[in-house]
């Protein structure tokens, strides 16, 4: 085995020290073997491999440098198997800062996925985000990005709180009735965590120059749900290149995406362009005015458990994005999931060369 191939990965020297991830679990059921949990649980068919497996587990569980396990692992009866432990994440370079960090379990995930946990918790204390709407998703996506650290938020609502919103905006209660969403959002916030920055903009989003008196951020979630917001949203993200996603629900189908990074994937009116929602000509002869009559009154049904959905699977990938990971599922794309079936749905919303918003710059 080459000498420097245990240091490629992340960049690390042998005299590093390692530990085994807390997050790792062993199995034997019968003459299965089984090491790691969820996505990454992977079989062990050879027998030599399983031991070599646990004895390089154990070693780590003392905290060896990579060097120790280096060598352990060329005089084993399987070399190769400690580069298996390095690419999957059961074995990581070992930090202090899970044991005093409030964010702890959180930093599992992100060490189960390859990230530094150190590099992750400052990457998200320097974040600033814009949340548009503080209706469910946004007290959703507004609590868990509060509660894992993020720095700054920036809430924009400019509605008042009714009894009908306490189904599913669950930071709100009986005694908010009336009060403004962004000032009751911003102290419970402030509450889960006294750390984070919260600024709040009692006003709705009807103009790009609206967009325009909101501080700066690395990402705007659209959460709202007035008319056009998400179109207008899209122009003022291309023209400043700012990132922002959409997240929503249609009756039953929990949705989010598209992830627009300006420059990088494509934008709101790609997709929409793609899939017949702008760019049709109008027909002369059809029932437009009538239809939109029949329209006027539509409101989404809502229920607690989709909006949910949405806001976590969202925050997933807003999390992701901002903790420097490229796995973010909604790029280029808006998904569905649909609550009756569990189907889950998606929508093409890479860069379509015909479109007038970001292609004609």
């Amino acid at each position: 085995m080459p000498p420097n191939l245990y240091l490629t990965y992340k960049g690390t020297t042998l005299n590093d020290i390692y530990s085994l991830g807390r997050y790792v679990i062993f199995q034997e059921l019968g003459d299965t073997r089984l090491i790691g949990v969820g996505s990454k649980q992977t079989v062990i068919e050879s027998q030599f491999m399983w031991q070599c497996i646990i004895n390089l587990s154990e070693l780590a569980r003392r905290r060896p440098t990579l060097q120790k396990l280096r060598e352990y692992d060329e005089n084993s009866s399987n070399p190769g198997t400690l580069q298996f432990l390095l690419d999957n994440n059961f074995i990581i370079k070992d930090t202090d800062l899970i044991s005093t960090s409030r964010y702890n379990r959180s930093l599992y995930y992100y060490q189960s996925i390859g990230l530094s946990p150190e590099d992750v918790e400052t990457s998200l204390k320097k974040s600033r985000v814009t949340i548009l709407g503080c209706g469910g998703i946004g007290n959703h996506i507004g609590a868990a990005l509060a509660t894992n650290g993020i720095g700054t938020i920036n809430l924009v609502d400019g509605d008042h709180i009714e009894l009908s919103n306490l189904t599913r905006q669950i930071l709100f209660d009986e005694n908010d009735i009336d009060a403004r969403k962004v000032d009751v959002l911003a102290k419970r916030l402030r509450e889960r965590n006294s750390h984070c920055r919260i600024h709040t903009f009692d006003t709705h989003i009807n103009t790009i120059d609206d967009l325009k008196e909101i501080p700066e951020s690395d990402i705007i979630i659209v959460s709202a749900d007035s008319s056009g917001i998400v179109n207008l949203v899209n122009i003022f993200c291309v023209e400043n290149k700012k990132t922002f996603i959409n997240v929503g629900y249609m009756n039953d189908i929990a949705i989010w995406g598209p992830f627009v990074i300006p420059g990088e994937t494509g934008c709101y009116a790609c997709g929409s362009l793609r899939i017949g929602l702008i760019g049709k000509d109008k027909n002369l002869n059809s029932n437009e005015d009538r239809l939109r009559k029949l329209n006027q009154d539509f409101k989404s049904a809502t229920f607690p458990p989709i909006n949910a959905t949405a806001s976590a699977l969202a925050t997933s990938d807003i999390i992701r994005y901002l903790a420097g990971s490229k796995s973010i599922s909604s790029l280029n794309k808006r998904i569905g999931f649909h609550d009756l079936t569990l189907k889950l749905e998606t929508q093409d919303f890479s860069i379509n060369e015909e479109c007038i918003v970001c292609q004609n710059r």
